[in-house]
């Protein structure tokens, strides 16, 4: 599929969103969970528009201003880090204060943090993928996108066990022990891959599945030794493997395995998350939108009434099955809170989520009916009631707020086993109470 670029800007993010061809497999993958990203230090802190200097960068300039040393320009990443690590006293706690102090300095603005978080604000918006590798030390997967990262063969273990996972091969920064910079730590780490379960692992996701690589300039020694790894053990029967770069040198590559895309990794995301929506295989992240509208609108309500003394002195005296609309408004606000708290893991935008969970709701009504259990009734009947004003936005794009009141009598409980009839939920106004 042919994805048009932004032609209309040029500012530095949007000059990069150049036109591009979407694979078929690359889509047919991602519906059926079965795409994998590889994910480099492009598309995170070490980008150009995060801040102006790389780590890399940091470390070489000082070494010659700091050390005075003569380093070739050319140098690798992991003999910089090694020469780093020999130069300077408690080289290895004075690296990681380092990697730890560029990441939390990002993290201290948010428009920092909100850069070098595009991608994986994407990448949270599919949760068809369900499979992250990243060579990246930071958690931003973790944050944002739910996943569970994987760094030790004792995590293989679990594998199963996470909906999303992020396999770490060069650690995290949380487990200071785990992260591999130095020459000896790259040849250990690749020494694992190759003969430990952990590897086994890797290479069983990237033999299997359709895999994407982004955020790698060309020539990566990460890269090299992956596809290498991959192509020792698989021969000629090695998938087609795509990489997502600007790097121009990409189009003299030879390598059969590797096809290269030439556009900004997080616009590919983007691309391929839209392309799911106009096939119905995902529903549009503005239900985000407008959750947040709603829970902003019923908590004022919500909060608007019980600060009023005459009805908390009077009314719900009066009339306490009143406590009962609260315990309605508490499903709704929890309805709605719990779609804003699942932006990272993106289950909200599954196409039959909520038409599961509404059903789900239902036979929880009526078994409390059943018991008279009328909080609770009215509790699941409110987040049943958030639910459906959410599907309806998704399948209508509507927005049509649910009542922030109920009340219905024993005659109209059957009612409500209908479910897609919204209009039976029936306001209740308690002005009538304020007195």
């Amino acid at each position: 599929m042919w994805i048009e670029g932004k032609i209309d800007c040029n500012c530095a993010i949007c000059q990069n969103q150049k036109e591009f061809e979407l694979p078929d497999e690359v889509i047919e993958a991602a519906k059926n969970e079965e795409l994998t990203i590889f994910c480099g230090s492009g598309i995170s802190t070490e980008s150009r528009n995060v801040l102006p200097n790389t780590f890399y960068e940091n470390i070489y300039n000082f070494l010659k201003s700091e050390k005075h040393m003569e380093i070739n320009r050319d140098i690798s990443f992991d003999k910089l880090m090694s020469l780093f690590i020999k130069e300077v006293h408690n080289g290895p706690k004075e690296l990681i204060k380092k990697i730890r102090g560029r990441i939390e300095y990002i993290n201290k603005f948010p428009e920092l943090r909100g850069t070098a978080t595009r991608f994986h604000r994407e990448v949270a918006q599919i949760p068809q993928i369900k499979n992250i590798i990243t060579t990246n030390w930071d958690t931003y997967f973790e944050e944002e996108c739910n996943a569970s990262p994987v760094i030790s063969n004792e995590d293989v273990a679990f594998w199963d066990t996470f909906e999303r996972r992020v396999f770490k091969i060069h650690g995290s920064i949380e487990n200071p022990g785990s992260v591999v910079a130095s020459e000896e730590e790259y040849e250990n780490c690749y020494n694992r891959l190759s003969n430990e379960p952990i590897g086994d692992r890797l290479k069983s996701i990237l033999a299997s599945g359709t895999v994407v690589f982004i955020g790698f300039s060309f020539g990566d020694k990460d890269l090299n030794r992956i596809i290498s790894i991959l192509n020792e053990r698989l021969g000629k029967y090695s998938n087609q493997f795509y990489v997502v770069t600007l790097g121009a040198a990409w189009e003299e590559e030879k390598n059969s395995y590797l096809k290269p895309i030439f556009t900004d990794g997080t616009y590919f995301m983007h691309s391929l998350k839209n392309v799911l929506i106009s096939e119905n295989e995902l529903m549009s992240p503005e239900v985000y939108s407008v959750a947040k509208l709603m829970l902003d609108k019923i908590m004022h309500e919500h909060i608007e009434v019980l600060s009023q003394d005459k009805y908390l002195g009077n009314a719900l005296k009066t009339f306490p099955e009143l406590f009962l609309i609260h315990s309605y408004q508490d499903g709704l606000i929890h309805a709605f809170q719990q779609c804003l708290n699942s932006i990272p893991s993106g289950v909200f935008l599954k196409p039959d989520y909520l038409k599961r969970h509404i059903q789900g709701y239902q036979k929880m009504i009526v078994e409390y009916l059943e018991y008279q259990n009328w909080r609770n009734v009215y509790y699941f009947l409110g987040y049943q009631s958030a639910l459906i004003s959410l599907l309806i936005y998704q399948e209508q794009e509507e927005v049509e707020f649910p009542p922030f009141y109920l009340y219905f009598n024993n005659q109209e409980l059957s009612n409500f086993e209908n479910i897609d009839k919204p209009e039976l939920f029936i306001p209740l106004n308690v002005d009538n109470y304020f007195y």
